[in-house]
């Protein structure tokens, strides 16, 4: 018999907690079971597809969490404010939840995942046509963003940053690096008349 209280958002809640201490990677229904008290045929009755299904919700909680972080860290903002603000969220979402962070990485047989993966894309995407940008080189530099912020989130968020040197400065030379860097290319990839 299931849990008394226990129900899906409570199941997808403990997940994210297995996931952030010890690694999506790590998340497990015999560890979700654990993190609640019940055995692992009760998590059954909350979860459809079992580890599969539970890892396509934790994957979908993570998106549409950073999704509405960045919304509201680049709403009303363009250019290098814009984009200073996406690195720091995302950079704080990744610290806070790093087993998130890495469920943020959609396999292309998650079809609801690639979805609600599309929130965080638009908001890139916003930011980044403040700079000019359109159709394929739109599609590049939101690549060269992501790779770089969801980079830098989890080399800190794994403490690979040991130098004594502030990280809040390492993200400010983020931010301008990367503006820099988009100016330039939205120039080189501006249609010639």
């Amino acid at each position: 018999m299931a849990r008394r209280g226990l129900d899906g958002d409570a199941v997808v809640a403990a997940a994210v907690r297995v996931a952030d201490r010890d690694g999506f990677e790590a998340l497990t229904l015999a560890a979700v079971a654990a993190e609640v008290g019940v055995r692992v045929p009760s998590l059954y009755h909350h979860v459809d597809d079992g580890l599969p299904g539970l890892r396509a919700r934790v994957r979908r909680h993570a998106l549409e969490g950073l999704a509405a972080r960045l919304l509201e860290a680049t709403a009303g903002r363009s250019g290098r404010p814009a984009i200073a603000g996406l690195i720091h969220a995302l950079h704080g979402f990744g610290v806070a939840h790093p087993g998130l962070l890495a469920a943020t990485v959609v396999p292309a047989d998650d079809p609801e995942g690639r979805a609600a993966g599309e929130a965080v894309v638009d908001v890139a995407f916003d930011v980044l046509r403040g700079y000019g940008l359109e159709g394929e080189p739109l599609v590049h530099a939101t690549r060269v963003l992501r790779a770089a912020v969801h980079s830098f989130a989890a080399l800190d968020a794994a403490g690979g940053f040991a130098r004594p040197e502030a990280v809040a400065a390492s993200l400010e030379a983020l931010a301008s690096v990367l503006d820099g860097g988009l100016r330039a290319f939205a120039a080189e990839a501006a249609p010639t008349g």
